[in-house]
């Protein structure tokens, strides 16, 4: 009897002992680095994405005065007038998304091609959305403005973007919304058309990438003193209207 009670105690100590052992290595959640960070960010799209030197290179005027914890890559692939679709099928493009495990992706369609055929439009994204090769790569959508002489288009633009978000998990950067907030502003400072009405002045392609910067980095562009040349002035306005129409979109 004193034997079966010292070996079912034997038995209870080593289960303890067991069970301690699982618990002492079970990994801390409270000290789980899940921080984001968009350290590398592709932009594809066309002369829309493209002018001013790119929108690209004016987020990195951004994060450079952004004293962040990383340096930041961010490149673009883009082609005059090209289409999702084109660039899905381009040799070069899906190079590009496989030269790196991109943390963020940016898709701009072809304007005219959001707003004529947005049933194109959406398969075509959700086909390149399909082809970039990390699954861990986070989608943005940029969602381009109308022509100057056709504001009619955004109602259009809005829509095909809106509907596509939901089927490759993307996030909508508005920025088409923020050209036409700043069109209708009675106290409105610059013209964010180039002359042939169609892309982005130098101050349309600065509202760009602002947007993209409180976007993607949650960073307020009021703050950051990045100008692009612009006078101070213009530059805040156009910060502040970036800001204001990211925040309420995403409310």
């Amino acid at each position: 009897m004193k034997v079966t009670i010292y070996l079912l105690l034997c038995s209870f100590m080593c289960c303890l002992g067991c069970s301690n052992s699982t618990e002492t290595n079970l990994p801390d959640n409270n000290h789980t680095d899940t921080f984001f960070q968009p350290a590398q960010v592709l932009f594809i799209g066309n002369s829309h994405t493209n002018y001013n030197n790119g929108v690209s290179f004016h987020l990195r005027g951004f994060l450079n005065q952004a004293d962040l914890p990383y340096t930041p890559v961010v490149e673009k692939m883009t082609m005059d007038g090209y289409t999702i679709q084109q660039h899905s099928e381009n040799a070069n493009t899906l190079a590009k998304m496989a030269e790196r495990d991109w943390d963020i992706m940016v898709f701009q369609e072809n304007t005219s091609e959001a707003a004529n055929n947005p049933v194109d439009a959406t398969i075509a994204i959700q086909e390149l959305r399909f082809k970039v090769p990390n699954s861990e790569t986070r989608l943005f959508l940029f969602m381009t403005w109308a022509y100057e002489s056709m504001p009619g288009m955004l109602t259009t633009i809005k829509k095909t973007y809106e509907d596509t978000a939901p089927l490759v998990n993307g996030t909508i950067v508005p920025v088409g919304l923020a050209f036409q907030e700043i069109q209708n502003d009675p106290e409105n400072l610059i013209s964010l058309y180039d002359p042939d009405g169609i892309h982005p002045s130098l101050g349309g392609t600065f509202l760009a990438s602002a947007m993209f910067y409180a976007s993607i980095y949650e960073k307020d562009p009021r703050l950051n003193p990045y100008n692009a040349d612009l006078t101070e002035e213009v530059a805040a306005y156009l910060k502040e209207k970036a800001y204001e129409v990211v925040q309420n979109y995403s409310e």
